[in-house]
């Protein structure tokens, strides 16, 4: 891995240019032979794949008058990409990905965008290690129809600032229930993410990450 100054002609790069991989390590550009992961087939891959295939089969589905509110939702909701730059997502994968959500939490899948923005997110977080476990303590979300979920990446170095790519999601329960608990965690030191999940229309906040000790 080399480090770089002014990436691809650029102030910054994250992401692959042909056979180079450019990303931002503890505050420093970098760059590496771009790797080709496997392809394992594991059972939540082809899930996922499944879900994908039917997210984009339920946009076919739709009306066209939905289909003009998601691109009307997207624009007006631009992202944060990895560089701290909006992004303004195309409807098609906007409404992709609240498909996607809400299928993954077990919860109706939308066919029109929220009458307003994403849900706000999730307040106070404080994440407390304990034996096999760490618990999310919140202010409990006062509205209904509301998921916090958790990732986490872990355990690895304290020196060590994880990209959120990286992490699995560990848990989720309702934002009105306070602690969210995972139990069955390696000990050592771990990085979190929390975020809400509007249940209706698979909107999601931004993340907020945590560490904690697991013990």
């Amino acid at each position: 891995m080399a480090l770089v100054k002014e990436p691809a002609g650029s102030y910054q790069a994250v992401g692959s240019v042909g056979r180079t991989t450019f990303a931002i390590q503890k505050g420093a550009c970098t760059a590496r032979r771009r790797s080709y992961p496997s392809n394992p087939g594991s059972s939540r891959q082809t899930a996922v794949r499944s879900t994908l295939a039917s997210a984009a089969a339920a946009w076919a589905l739709l009306t066209t008058g939905n289909r003009a509110n998601w691109e009307v939702y997207a624009a007006a909701n631009p992202e944060m990409d990895r560089l701290g730059n909006l992004r303004t997502l195309s409807g098609f994968n906007m409404f992709v990905r609240a498909y996607c959500v809400c299928d993954d939490i077990g919860f109706g899948n939308p066919d029109d965008p929220p009458a307003f923005g994403p849900p706000v997110p999730v307040v106070a977080p404080v994440a407390t290690g304990g034996a096999g476990q760490v618990s999310i303590a919140f202010t409990a979300h006062g509205g209904l129809d509301t998921t916090i979920e958790l990732w986490g990446v872990g355990p690895h170095s304290v020196g060590r600032t994880p990209l959120l790519a990286a992490a699995k999601r560990l848990s989720y329960g309702p934002a009105q229930t306070t602690p969210l608990v995972k139990t069955g965690l390696a000990a050592g030191f771990w990085t979190f993410w929390v975020r809400n999940i509007d249940e209706v229309s698979g909107q999601t906040s931004t993340l907020t990450r945590l560490t904690a000790t697991v013990t």
